[in-house]
């Protein structure tokens, strides 16, 4: 049943969708607007993890301090094609100095949820139960 060609031709990393966060981003025919996220490696997601790490030295403690949320604002960044968070128009328009401050800026806490869970969900490559109900067929 297991197969090592699975593992040697697997499916691309790169893989986008089109989700709607919220009813606050309307275009001009009065339709949602869509924030196209992609699929982070976990190449990228490591080195976002590493500039989200720092040490504190006290003394001859060290310890390593995760900052949780510039992760978050990181993993926004990223993970978000459109609208692309570096654009300079964009920054401006929110009073955003950097692009990690822009989601913040930019969405409520309940939109920003949802943009992080689009883009984790696309990284899962779908449910496990989906999974295994696709290798049952």
């Amino acid at each position: 049943m297991n197969s090592l060609e699975a593992f040697l031709s697997p499916a691309p990393l790169e893989e986008t969708r089109d989700v709607a966060i919220g009813a606050r981003f309307c275009g001009k025919d009065g339709k949602p607007a869509v924030f196209r996220v992609r699929a982070l490696s976990q190449e990228e997601n490591e080195a976002i993890q590493n500039e989200c790490t720092r040490f504190i030295t006290e003394g001859r403690r060290r310890e390593r301090y995760f900052d949780h949320a510039a992760y978050l604002n990181r993993l926004a960044v990223e993970g978000t094609v459109f609208p692309d968070f570096r654009n300079e128009e964009l920054l401006k328009a929110h009073g955003a100095l950097a692009p990690a401050d822009l989601p913040k800026k930019m969405l409520r806490a309940g939109e920003f949820t949802a943009l992080i869970d689009a883009i984790e969900a696309l990284g899962e490559g779908g449910s496990l139960q989906e999974l295994a109900n696709e290798a049952k067929n």
